[in-house]
């Protein structure tokens, strides 16, 4: 028999709490801390975050008396090892610079070493996923403080605090596992004030979620058992989601231009809105960039941190002139900027065996989104909302060096929250009480 809405929170609630009691509050002390430190780096030709190196010496370290535990999968084991074979080939192969090829094989080696420290410290515990987050959430407040990026003194909603004060309502949302209309309605809200001040992509992230807790709220009352197997499901979730965000940014270019969200934004929307098909078209204009250099070379890549070449960018660029953005296609030919996407960045750098880890990740990720939706599933908004944003950076976002700790923190909340949800209480409970003392 289904539980009330009101029996389910005082139970998770309750799991949550005892997760928090049975753990060491030392090692819940220590995983926020790492977290909240992950901001801190040093340039030494690259961003080397002190954070990693002592989640790597900590890793050695225990990796001897935790013989025993679970392993993470060996999927994402290959799959790594195959992305840093594929990393030292492309660089090899078109004779990258020295540089490049250590920073690109480091890469994957940190990136590791984040994934499965933090899958070690927080296995088992869903107080520990959440320490982790709460430690990231104050890491970027930290960070805009301490070490702000460049861009955050234009726009310090956007590349400053947003994000970290998005994170702060999530985990509000899936600490205390309030109802799902307060979550739908926290989802939206959140949503009209990054449309607000100019953060669209955070706006389409928070508004899907906030559309998928609306369909996970009717689906106990219109799916019933039968169509919960209809296999058509996935497709109308993704064509949903897909006309969702062609119509919020469609929105939101009317708006903008005529001046409502400021004169920052009316600039912006101008620039990218000029053309057949609004911004939704231009906004990740480096997908272009990306895809015609894999078709050039799909399987070695151009070499670890390569751009694209001067023909690849001209191409781009005529099609952009073709369908009326001008100004995007000029500010396109004057540098070479990044490939604005981690699945198809690191394929166009790295090639095709970059592939075996990105598309299980994606693959995790989705499973996530429709496990949140049509099952019962711990700290479900936080769950959902790190897929979806973990879907978009996959799409279009660069992995770039401050995205490691992001991502790898990502999959490991998946994972723990999944294979909690899966469990009996009682398991749960005493595989929290196994791993802390």
């Amino acid at each position: 028999m289904t539980l009330s809405r009101e029996k389910r929170r005082e139970r998770l609630s309750t799991e949550i709490s005892h997760d928090s009691s049975t753990s060491s509050r030392g090692h819940l002390a220590l995983i926020f801390v790492l977290a909240a430190g992950s901001f801190f780096y040093v340039n030494i030709g690259s961003q080397l975050y002190a954070v990693e190196i002592a989640l790597a010496f900590g890793l050695l370290l225990a990796l001897p008396s935790h013989s025993a535990r679970p392993k993470l999968g060996h999927g994402l084991a290959l799959g790594m090892l195959l992305w840093t074979f594929s990393s030292l080939l492309s660089d090899l192969f078109v004779a990258n610079e020295t540089l490049n090829l250590v920073k690109g094989v480091l890469r994957v080696l940190f990136f590791a070493t984040d994934v499965f420290a933090l899958y070690y410290l927080c296995f088992g515990s869903a107080a520990a996923v959440l320490a982790l987050w709460w430690g990231i959430a104050f890491s970027g407040f930290l960070g805009h403080v301490i070490q702000p990026p460049f861009a955050a003194a234009g726009e310090p909603w956007k590349f400053g605090i947003g994000l970290s004060v998005t994170l702060l309502i999530v985990l509000w949302l899936a600490q205390r596992e309030h109802g799902r209309l307060v979550t739908v309605a926290a989802f939206v809200g959140i949503a009209g004030v990054h449309f607000a001040l100019g953060f669209r992509s955070m706006a389409s992230i928070t508004a899907i979620c906030g559309l998928l807790m609306a369909v996970r709220v009717g689906s106990r009352y219109i799916a019933g058992p039968r169509l919960s197997r209809v296999r058509l499901r996935p497709i109308v979730l993704g064509i949903v989601g897909i006309v969702g965000i062609l119509a919020l940014s469609s929105v939101y270019d009317g708006l903008a231009t005529q001046g409502y969200f400021g004169a920052v934004a009316q600039s912006k929307a101008a620039y990218q809105a000029g053309g057949a098909y609004g911004s939704s078209f231009s906004s990740r204009n480096e997908i272009f960039l990306s895809l015609q250099t894999i078709a050039q070379s799909p399987f070695i890549g151009g070499g670890s941190y390569s751009v694209a070449t001067a023909a690849v960018s001209e191409n781009a660029a005529v099609l952009l002139n073709n369908l009326g953005y001008s100004d995007v296609a000029s500010r396109l030919l004057e540098g070479a900027p990044a490939y604005h996407s981690e699945i198809l960045g690191i394929w166009a750098e790295n090639g095709l065996l970059t592939l075996f880890f990105w598309l299980p990740v994606g693959a995790l990720l989705v499973r996530s989104v429709f496990a949140v939706v049509y099952r019962e599933t711990r700290l479900a908004p936080l769950v959902l909302f790190l897929s979806i944003t973990g879907l978009w950076d996959l799409l279009f976002s660069p992995f770039g060096a401050d995205r490691r700790m992001w991502v790898a923190a990502t999959i490991v909340a998946v994972i723990v929250a999944r294979a909690q949800s899966a469990m009996p209480r009682e398991e749960r409970n005493a595989s929290d009480l196994d791993h802390h003392h």
